[in-house]
């Protein structure tokens, strides 16, 4: 933004008299000539800083040049961010269909194997009921044949007693 220098007016100069008045005092003007003489120093180192006067519309051409590469710069740049984020957006959309779906797989597996659980939990509970049973027939054949054992030893015992005795009787 260019900087605007304006040159102030004559203190005390209103009219043509007081101009009169103010250039015949050599003083008061030479004053004056002092200030507009360092603001025109101030003016010409200004435009130093941008460059010649000869140089100026092409270093206004350029800078407009180098605006517009920068507004071009920065829309290109613009365009591709807006492609990043959307390929970005794109990959995370697909990215979350495929969590989703592992997801998915994960609970049908689990729920999968949960039914398995149960089924063989069924299984050995009536494997684990078949098998108390069988003890517990087992337990019951045992007794018997014991039971039968028994019975069978005691009539051995008579046996043996009645053949004592009828080998003692000559009978034998």
């Amino acid at each position: 933004m260019a900087k605007v220098i304006a040159v102030p007016p004559i203190p005390g100069v209103e009219d043509l008299l007081t101009l009169m008045a103010f250039l015949a005092d050599s003083k008061s003007c030479s004053e004056r000539l002092k200030e507009l003489e360092s603001v025109r120093s101030e003016i010409n180192s200004l435009i130093e800083r941008v460059g010649k006067a000869d140089e100026i519309e092409a270093l206004r051409t350029k800078a407009d040049q180098a605006h517009e590469d920068a507004k071009n710069a920065l829309a290109e740049a613009s365009r591709k961010a807006a492609e990043l984020i959307s390929s970005a957006e794109e990959t995370l959309g697909d990215a979350r269909a495929k969590i989703d779906v592992e997801r998915k797989n994960l609970s049908d597996e689990r729920a999968s194997h949960l039914q398995a659980m149960e089924q063989d939990k069924e299984i050995l509970s009536i494997k684990a009921s078949d098998l108390a049973a069988r003890e517990e027939n087992l337990s019951k054949k045992t007794a018997e044949v014991a039971s039968q054992a028994d019975a069978a030893s005691k009539l051995a015992r008579e046996a043996d007693d009645k053949m004592t005795r009828l080998r003692n009787a000559g009978v034998l």
